[in-house]
């Protein structure tokens, strides 16, 4: 499928990929920097497997996803992006709204990931696309910024122009309810931590 776009920017949400579409967007021509269940070219942000369209390189992002979570909920309630949830769920047919409850959903209630994070994160792992995948953790941003560059094709000279690094302010050592979310999200968590800072998935 052709899109307007040359250059896929997506990630697990919350994670802070924003500070990538800033600077790539700059050279490249990027999928759009927000997120809606809507069929406008914003769903690709956090969308849950490579789509099959026709780009020339993909940049995914992980990180820390209990701190992801956290960013997504804004340390109390799910509120900030339901639209992920939305989007990731909706072909399960589930009555999602009580989820965004402000009065009644709180943390302590929360049972499963929602956002099918481990899920999200194989099919990229697994993915057949006719484009190579990047898959960089955001922690190791700073530390592969030539890795980037070399693998879309951006001078090394804009180096110079690279977003700094963006300290997370949601702490899971912090949250009331932590063991919830690591319960939870610790399948995930796992999968990430075995993987190499950067990985490069060359589809043919």
């Amino acid at each position: 499928m052709n899109v307007d776009f040359e250059v896929l920017v997506s990630s697990i949400g919350g994670v802070g990929s924003s500070c990538l579409f800033d600077f790539i967007s700059k050279y490249k021509k990027t999928n759009k920097n927000h997120f809606s269940p809507y069929t406008d070219g914003s769903e690709y942000k956090h969308i849950m497997s490579p789509p099959n369209i026709n780009i020339q390189k993909c940049i995914f992002v992980v990180g820390n996803v209990y701190e992801s979570f956290l960013s997504l909920s804004n340390g109390n309630f799910i509120d900030n992006e339901p639209s992920i949830n939305y989007v990731h769920v909706r072909n399960k047919r589930l009555d999602i709204k009580y989820k965004f409850d402000n009065n009644n959903f709180k943390l302590k209630n929360l049972k499963k990931d929602y956002y099918d994070t481990y899920e999200q994160i194989n099919n990229f792992l697994t993915s057949n696309v006719c484009y190579p995948i990047m898959i960089i953790k955001y922690e190791n941003i700073w530390d592969n910024i030539d890795k980037i560059l070399n693998f879309l094709n951006i001078d090394i000279n804009e180096k110079k122009n690279f977003p700094l690094k963006y300290e997370r302010k949601s702490k899971i050592e912090n949250n009331l309810y932590k063991n919830n979310i690591i319960n939870i999200y610790e399948k995930s968590q796992l999968l990430i931590n075995k993987l190499n800072d950067t990985l490069i998935i060359e589809n043919t």
